[in-house]
């Protein structure tokens, strides 16, 4: 988002020098229709604009709340299909139950699906043994609920991830519009009437010789990594730590409430890192992404004099 951002800053800056100098354009009828061309389609861009910047925001703690949940109770199921491989001697099942728990932590929104299908196949092959392993019918009708509700937050999250793509696409074709119509049009019009409105053509041409400020390159749309720091001491959020995301040498700070995202990341490996001045440094963490995941990984950090104690 912060290309499509910056991209359109210049051009809404000429917009505004535009709309303070509407008697450049009176009279004439031609350049009066570029000028209405321009602060029509700028003000769509502006518009898209503000609406990219929702869906982060909005679906954050939803689907945090939801994942949450699910990963707890796919965490207890699994282990109960570790014992449930142990009662029946099946040594292959336990090992693959065994790594199932293991993956849960850092698993992607998709895998997570994945290993609570085979957890429901598992079970539905295996109903007689696991009453006597405690897991009654209304467990089971829990966790096929969950599971449901899960992948349900996840097509959304996806839906979500669709609207925002499109978006980003009509603000990058109304760019390009804007510009070629500021290159070809406007320009030349205002380059023409420099000594007749001289103010308008010094705020003009000031904002398009003015050069982008130098930004980190935009990734493209697609998964995330998202979660909470906090204190492993006290439970709070830990607010203003530095979220780095290794392969790009990319940083974010946790908002208020310990909150991180990084979105926006194609399917691949990555690898995150949390500092904060005053806490221990915790340990890298991995992941692999596929396309349209999210995945959530909170952070409890322990305090440096905690330690030392």
């Amino acid at each position: 988002m912060k290309t499509e951002f910056n991209r359109s800053q210049k051009i809404l800056a000429i917009r505004q020098v535009l709309e303070d100098h509407p008697e450049v354009f009176e009279g004439k009828s031609e350049a009066q229709l570029v000028s209405n061309s321009f602060l029509e389609q700028s003000q769509q861009l502006l518009q898209k604009i503000n609406l990219l910047v929702e869906p982060v925001s909005t679906s954050w703690v939803e689907r945090t709340a939801n994942r949450q949940l699910f990963d707890d109770l796919l965490y207890k199921m699994v282990n109960i299909g570790v014992l449930l491989a142990r009662r029946k001697g099946d040594l292959g099942m336990q090992n693959s139950f065994n790594e199932y728990s293991r993956q849960i932590p850092r698993a992607s929104a998709g895998r997570a699906i994945a290993i609570a299908g085979m957890v429901v196949s598992t079970f539905a092959a295996n109903e007689e043994l696991l009453p006597a392993l405690g897991v009654d019918p209304e467990a089971r009708s829990q966790f096929e609920q969950l599971l449901n509700d899960f992948q349900q937050s996840s097509r959304q999250a996806t839906q979500k991830r669709a609207v925002r793509k499109q978006l980003k696409t009509e603000i990058n074709s109304l760019i390009k519009s804007l510009n070629e119509l500021m290159r070809l049009e406007l320009d030349r019009y205002v380059r023409y009437h420099v000594n007749d409105y001289p103010l308008f053509a010094q705020r003009y041409q000031a904002i398009r010789r003015a050069r982008p400020k130098p930004s980190t390159p935009e990734l493209p749309s697609d998964s995330d990594i998202s979660g909470r720091v906090t204190n492993a001491q006290s439970g709070e959020a830990v607010t203003g730590a530095v979220i780095t995301l290794m392969e790009h040498a990319y940083s974010i700070e946790t908002d208020s409430d310990g909150r991180y995202m990084l979105d926006e990341l194609p399917p691949g490996s990555y690898t995150i890192s949390c500092h904060k001045p005053g806490y221990q440094v915790p340990e890298l963490v991995s992941f692999i992404l596929t396309a349209n995941d999210s995945v959530i990984h909170n952070f409890e950090l322990q305090q440096a004099d905690a330690a030392a104690a």
